[in-house]
Formats: C-alpha cells, structure tokens, sequence
C-alpha cells in the first residue's frame, strides 16, 4: 500500500479520534452541568464515566498514528462507554467508531503495530 494512503488512514483516524472525544466531553459536561429538570444531583457517576470515556477516546485519537491498533481499541472502550453516561451520545459514538474502524483498518494495512 501507499505510504501517503495510510498516512491519510492515520490522519483521518487521529481526527476522527479527536472529534469524537472533544464531542463526548462537551456532551458529558452539558448533562453534567444542567440543572436537573426534577431536582435531582445533575453530576452523576455516569456523568463522571462518560468524562473519562472522553478522556480514553482522546487518547485513542492521539495515538492513532503511532500505535494504530491500540487506538483502534480505546476509540471502540470510549464509544461503548460514553453512552452509559450520556443517553444522547450518538453524535460521539458514531465518530468514535468511526476513528475505530480507520485506525484499525491503518493497522492492519501497516501490518500491525
């Protein structure tokens, strides 16, 4: 394969990575923030889990270029994760796996990593 191809693979992947978690957090912290309609404490555990979640998708994302497969697997943990926290996370969701699914096929391109 190219090298300028898989350059672009890890590219998009990175940016993909990067998105969804900058996406996550900014879900994660507009329910965590949000007075509750009901009254109730709006920072929850599953607020928190979402924050961190973020957290593994962005460095997912950050290591889509030199360790492809292993940001493969925290953008798929941060895309399964995040949605425990915030109910509305498929805008994150969708990049993330999206930024899984790149990385993983630059990985296997690359011949593993």
């Amino acid at each position: 394969m190219n090298i300028n191809a898989l350059k672009s693979l890890n590219g998009a992947a990175l940016l993909a990575g990067v998105v969804g978690a900058i996406v996550g957090f900014a879900l994660a912290a507009e329910r965590g923030l949000a007075p509750a309609a009901d009254g109730s404490e709006p920072l929850t555990a599953a607020v928190i889990i979402a924050f961190a979640a973020a957290i593994v998708g962005l460095a997912g994302g950050i290591l889509a270029m030199p360790k492809p497969r292993l940001a493969a697997l925290l953008m798929l943990i941060a895309a399964i994760v995040i949605p425990i926290g915030v109910s509305a996370a498929a805008p994150a969701t969708a990049i993330l796996l999206l930024g899984a699914i790149l990385a993983f096929i630059a990985s296997r391109r690359a011949g593993g990593a």
